[in-house]
């Protein structure tokens, strides 16, 4: 992953799910691809979390989503796949 593309990512989230997340890596798994955050703060439920922070899945299937890791695994509104910018999408299929 180049350093433009994480900067592309960063900025793509922050505008779609009003973070202030500057990403730093992404894991590639089979089927998605995760951006961890380094910030405890959640989007989802307004609270600093304790243990795990949130993150953003990417996936051809449920697009992106920004995930709680509270127990209830609630989520902000995904954004579809096909919806999203072809350089995110790009990152996904590299």
């Amino acid at each position: 992953m180049s350093h433009q593309g994480l900067l592309a990512a960063s900025d793509y989230f922050q505008n779609q799910f009003k973070t202030n997340e500057a990403l730093q890596r992404v894991i590639a798994l089979e089927g998605r691809t995760i951006f961890p955050t380094s910030r405890k703060w959640c989007s989802v439920h307004n609270c600093v979390h304790v243990g795990s922070n949130p993150y953003i899945s990417l996936s051809k299937d449920a697009g992106a989503v920004y995930r709680c890791p509270s127990e209830d695994g609630a989520c902000l509104e995904p954004v579809p796949w096909l919806q999203l910018p072809e350089s995110i999408r790009d990152i996904h299929e590299a």
